[in-house]
C-alpha cells in the first residue's frame, strides 16, 4: 500500500510516501506560511523522485489542526481533491495527536503534545498509551497544568510527563508531575509520525471517505471573534 501524507497545519510544510511499512520519500520546508506556493509543487516533485505517480497512491493522509487555519485548508481542500480525483480513501488526524504518537509507545510516560494559541492559551492534551488523560482543546497554558495536577493523581506512581512541541508561556505554574521537554526538533518531522499512523488506520480499516473529512481548528477565526468582542485587538 502506498501512502501520501501532507501536513500544512504548521509553520513547515511536509509530504512523505509510506510503502511497505516504511517511509519511501520525504520532504519539508519551513521558509514560511507560503504553503499555497510550496504545497503542491512539493506533491509533485516528491512522487516523482520517488518513481511513482498519483494515480498509484491508495491512500492519503492530512493534519486536520490546530495551528494556521489558511494552512489546514490549504492542506485539506488538496487532499480531498486528490482522493477524489482518484477514488481513494483518506485519513485525518489532529496535530497534537501526530505530535503524541512516536511516545505513546513508551510505558509510563504521559505525552503532552503542546502548540502555542498565543496570548498565553495552548493547544494541548495529554495521553498515557492508549488513554486520554486530557482532551484536545485550546486553553489558557495555567488551566492545562491545572489539570494535568488533576490527571496526576489518577495514574500509578513512577510515570513521567514529556512536553512534546511548542514551550509552556513563561510565568505557567510548576505541576505535580515534573514536565520534561522532548529535543524541539522531535516535533518538527510531524509527517513521517503522520504516514505511520495512516498505514496503521489503513490496516484496521479506519481510512474513510475524503467527504468525511473534518478540520479541528480549536479556536474561532478573528472575524468571527472580533465579532463577538468587538473591543479585542
Amino acid at each position: 500500500m502506498l501512502i501520501l501524507a501532507c501536513d500544512t497545519a504548521g509553520p513547515a510544510v511536509g509530504v512523505a510516501l509510506w510503502q511497505d511499512g516504511k517511509i519511501i520519500a520525504l520532504a519539508q520546508r519551513d521558509i514560511g506560511r507560503i504553503h499555497a506556493v510550496t504545497f503542491m509543487p512539493m506533491v509533485a516533485e516528491l512522487l516523482q523522485s520517488a518513481g511513482r505517480k498519483a494515480d498509484q497512491v491508495d491512500c492519503y493522509a492530512v493534519t486536520t489542526g490546530p495551528g494556521s487555519f489558511t494552512g489546514i485548508r490549504i492542506g485539506m481542500s488538496a487532499v480531498k481533491a486528490m482522493a477524489y480525483a482518484t477514488g481513494v480513501p483518506a485519513v485525518g488526524f489532529s496535530a497534537l495527536e501526530v505530535l503524541a504518537w512516536p511516545w505513546r509507545c513508551i510505558r509510563q510516560l504521559v505525552v503532552c503534545p503542546v502548540l502555542d494559541a498565543r496570548n498565553n492559551r495552548v493547544y494541548s492534551a495529554a495521553w498515557l498509551g492508549e488513554a486520554c488523560l486530557i482532551e484536545p482543546a485550546n486553553r489558557p497554558a495555567e488551566d492545562f497544568c491545572r489539570q494535568l495536577d488533576v490527571a496526576s493523581g489518577l495514574i500509578s506512581p513512577g510515570c513521567q510527563a514529556l512536553l512534546v512541541g511548542d514551550p509552556l508561556p513563561p510565568g505557567c505554574p510548576a505541576t505535580i508531575l515534573p514536565l520534561t521537554a522532548a529535543p524541539r526538533h522531535s516535533g518538527t518531522l510531524r509527517v513521517a509520525a503522520l504516514a505511520e499512523m495512516a498505514s496503521c488506520a489503513c490496516q484496521t480499516g479506519a481510512a474513510q471517505s475524503p467527504a468525511d473529512l473534518t478540520a479541528e481548528y480549536l479556536a474561532l477565526p478573528a472575524a468571527e471573534r472580533l465579532r463577538q468582542n468587538p473591543h479585542e485587538r
